[in-house]
């Protein structure tokens, strides 16, 4: 309990957009989920109480002293009424597109109820029997007490403690072994250590280079005009088989993780796209990634059950090299060769992009020196692998939807003028890959970014070419220079 430092990702969001009025309040993180039909208002209210009361950042407060300046505080347990938090929706959706514009409306509806200077960090709203039967309970809270790895750790304590209300027994969530304050505490200590102060050349080279993919579209952002309620979006699915594939045999035969295989495709995807466009550019690549961001500071931080924003953003320079852009098209010896590279590079980032948003963000010496770097135009971001399997029954994510999908005010500027977000989706039958694809429009046009999506679909487009490579090991080095 007690004042919280800003971690990394806060102060970009605060950085971003200032103030805490409009899209700041209302930026949030969303679920579906199937509950047991039983399962009431009444008697929910206590289990998220628990919940409340167990994790520290759930009662968090912003506050906004200055424009542009954030603080942050956590309350006592007991001082976030959950009775207040849930809400039930009129009617009973009962086919899959009634829920749908069920769950639309209530998202929207819980986004404006969010209060993050009044402590209002979470919405949870009851919508009543899907067409399978079980209950459907939405889940929305604000982006900075939530991350893809608390929902894990909230839905199964929100489990765990309905099933205790409903046996008449009290909820009571395990410990937390680390607060958020106190690793919010500890990152901007580790900001100005020896050791993090070393990376800075690093960072710097990332963005500070010739040919690191200026230029994207038609012209620089607007925060004005380039706003999430103007934005271009784009839906894509792999085949259930394919997504397979990527996630086994692929990663197996490079040693590698689904990230290296997909951030090559997308580096040969946007390097032929603007090939065409501009005959000078190059096959260099920067793009803004995003890691889980939990990784090991002190040895006495045990973050295992700790809930929060986590999130680490870094840039990385995707640099395929020399080699033959047909045959890598074609998912020749070429297309191996440019995911190892691929892989050598993001292998190449120091502790998996956690040190570029301390010194970015918090120690004042170095944050300077890479604000000149500027911000990536590509933004990727993988969110992981959820179950979503209807037939598990009570107590998954609703698959209709996206698994974990992201509320933002219309009005909230974008970040990239081209960011993807990635995630597999287990759905009973398989694991689907589903790619998000958002734009600025007028920065880029849907054709642009339907070209970088789709290209080479004929033979062997960017999310399926890693899957289909046939000699991943060892494979010979080309000379020949790179061409579209």
């Amino acid at each position: 309990m007690g004042d919280v430092e800003p971690t990394p990702i806060i102060a970009q969001l605060c950085e971003d957009l200032t103030t805490l009025d409009g899209p700041a309040a209302q930026y949030s993180q969303y679920l579906v989920l199937r509950t047991p039909p039983e399962l009431t208002a009444e008697r929910l209210v206590p289990a998220l109480q628990s919940l409340l009361d167990r994790h520290d950042v759930l009662r968090l407060r912003l506050h906004e002293p200055a424009p542009g300046v954030w603080t942050l505080r956590t309350g006592e347990p007991g001082t976030v009424d959950a009775g207040t938090l849930v809400h039930t929706a009129d009617g009973t959706p009962n086919d899959p597109a009634a829920l749908e514009r069920t769950v639309a409306a209530q998202v929207e509806a819980a986004r404006a109820r969010l209060d993050p200077r009044g402590g209002v960090m979470l919405q949870a709203v009851l919508l009543g029997r899907g067409p399978d039967g079980t209950g459907r309970l939405l889940l929305l809270a604000h982006h900075t007490v939530v991350d893809g790895v608390s929902w894990r750790i909230l839905l199964a304590d929100l489990r765990s403690a309905c099933e205790a209300v409903e046996a008449g027994e009290p909820p009571e969530p395990a410990r937390v072994p680390t607060s958020y304050r106190r690793w919010a505490s500890l990152l901007a200590r580790e900001s100005r250590s020896g050791r993090r102060i070393a990376e800075l050349d690093h960072w710097r080279r990332q963005t500070g280079g010739p040919a690191t993919g200026a230029g994207l579209g038609r012209r620089p952002l607007d925060p004005a005009r380039d706003t999430y309620g103007r934005a271009g979006r784009l839906r894509l699915h792999l085949p259930e088989d394919t997504t397979a594939a990527l996630l086994t045999s692929a990663v197996t035969a490079f040693h590698g993780e689904i990230n290296d295989l997909l951030l090559a495709a997308l580096a040969l995807a946007v390097g032929r796209w603007r090939s065409r466009h501009d005959p000078d550019a190059g096959p260099r690549v920067l793009v803004e990634l995003e890691g889980h961001g939990r990784e090991e500071l002190d040895a006495t931080a045990d973050l295992s059950r700790t809930v929060g924003w986590f999130t680490s953003v870094f840039p990385v320079l995707l640099d395929p090299g020399e080699f033959d852009a047909a045959e890598a098209w074609d998912a020749g010896p070429a297309l191996a060769t440019v995911v190892k590279r691929t892989k050598e590079q993001l292998r190449a980032v120091p502790d998996r992009g956690l040190g570029h948003g301390l010194l970015r963000h918090l120690n004042p010496q170095t944050a300077r020196l890479l604000a000149a770097g500027g911000t990536p135009e590509i933004g990727f971001n993988y969110l992981g692998r959820f179950t979503a399997d209807g037939a598990a029954g009570p107590w998954t994510m609703d698959g209709t939807h996206a698994v974990v999908g992201t509320g933002v005010h219309p009005a909230m500027p974008l970040r990239h003028p081209l960011a993807v977000t990635a995630v597999t989706e287990d759905l009973g039958t398989g694991p689907r890959l589903a790619a998000d694809w958002l734009w600025a429009d007028g920065v880029l046009t849907a054709a642009d970014v339907e070209e970088i999506a789709r290209a080479g679909s004929r033979r062997c487009g960017p999310w399926c070419a890693t899957s289909r490579c046939r000699t991943p090991a060892d494979p010979p080095r080309r000379t020949s220079r790179w061409s579209p």
